[in-house]
C-alpha cells in the first residue's frame, strides 16, 4: 500500500515522560529529546533532535541588501543525532510565517504547510540580508536519527510511539516550542549548566497544550 502523504513527516515527537527513561542506558542522546520527523517511508523513519545545543557554531556571510555592507553571523549548531549525511551535513530549519510567505524553503511534510520548513544556507543568507528576519529565526542542525523498518520488531518511529518510548507533541505547542528552541546558545563552560536546564525545559514544555491567542508569530 503506497502513501503519498506520510502523516509522520513534519511531526514533532518527544522522548517518554516515564519515571524511568528508556534512554538512560543506551541511545542516551535521546533522553528528554524533542525530535522533528523529516521522512517516514516503508524502509525507515528519519528525524533530527532539536534541543541538543553543541559547542560549535556556524558562520554565515550576510550581504546587507540596503547598505551593501557584509557581516558574519554565527549561528549555534544543534546536535541532531549520531548519523551524518555527507551531501547535506547541516540542515537549516525555520518556523516563521514571514519566511513561509516569502517562500523561503519548503515545508517538512506536505501536511505541515504551517509548520517547520527546511531551507538552504543560501536562502538563510538572502533572507537575513534582505532584513526579512534576524539570523536567530533559523535553526542549524548537524546529524540525524534513523529508525529502521524490517516488518518485525523494528517499525520506525511509530513502533517507538506504540512502545511508549516517544509521544506526539501537540500542534498547539509548536510556536512556543520554537520560540524556546531558537534561544539555544553555543555551549561554553560558562553556560553549560544553564543550557542543559534549558534543553530539559524545552522537552518539558513540548508536552503542554497551548491555548490559541491573537498574538502573531514571527
Amino acid at each position: 500500500e503506497s502513501r503519498t502523504e506520510p502523516p509522520m513527516e513534519g511531526a514533532l515527537v518527544r522522548a517518554s515522560l516515564a519515571d524511568r527513561s528508556p534512554f538512560l542506558l543506551e541511545e542516551q542522546w535521546l533522553h528528554k529529546s524533542v525530535v522533528l520527523i523529516l521522512k517516514d517511508d516503508k524502509a525507515a523513519t528519519v528525524g533530527v533532535i532539536l534541543n541538543r545545543p553543541s559547542t560549535q557554531g556556524l558562520d554565515i556571510k550576510v550581504d546587507n541588501a540596503g547598505t551593501g555592507s557584509t557581516k558574519v553571523e554565527r549561528i549555534p549548531l544543534v546536535y541532531g543525532g549520531p548519523l551524518t549525511v555527507e551531501q547535506q551535513p547541516v540542515l537549516w530549519l525555520h518556523c516563521s510565517s514571514i519566511l513561509r510567505e516569502a517562500n523561503i524553503g519548503n515545508p517538512v511534510g506536505s501536511r505541515q504547510l504551517d509548520g517547520i520548513w527546511m531551507c538552504s544556507a543560501q536562502e538563510v543568507m538572502k533572507a537575513v540580508g534582505k532584513g526579512l528576519v534576524p539570523a536567530e529565526e533559523f535553526l542549524a542542525v548537524s546529524g540525524m536519527l534513523v529508525w529502521a523498518k524490517d516488518g518485525g520488531e523494528n517499525q520506525g518511529i511509530e513502533g517507538d510511539l506504540e512502545l511508549g518510548k516517544f509521544e506526539m507533541v501537540p500542534g498547539s505547542a509548536r510556536m512556543d516550542l520554537w520560540s524556546r528552541l531558537k534561544k539555544q546558545q553555543i555551549l561554553t563552560p560558562l553556560n553549560f549548566e544553564a543550557s542543559l536546564q534549558s534543553s530539559e525545559e524545552i522537552w518539558s514544555a513540548s508536552g503542554k497544550e497551548v491555548p490559541k491567542s491573537g498574538s502573531k508569530e514571527g
